[in-house]
């Protein structure tokens, strides 16, 4: 599955900023530790860090759209 990500990203232009966040669920579960959900939801961190990036590459093909 990386290599489709890595290409994906890579067509938007943002595979400087990519980042995969399976090394890092310790520091996301802190980063939403606040949040009710978290406590009952354990994917929760992961799916949130998902969602960001997908937003960055929506955000990455809106700016390339000739206005």
């Amino acid at each position: 599955m990386r290599p489709t990500i890595t290409q994906y990203f890579e067509q938007l232009g943002l595979s400087q900023q990519l980042l995969f966040a399976d090394g890092m669920q310790e520091r996301l579960t802190e980063v939403v530790s606040q949040l009710p959900e978290a406590a009952v939801n354990p994917s929760l961190p992961l799916r949130m860090a998902d969602c960001y990036g997908l937003f960055q590459g929506l955000i990455a093909k809106s700016s390339k759209i000739a206005v």
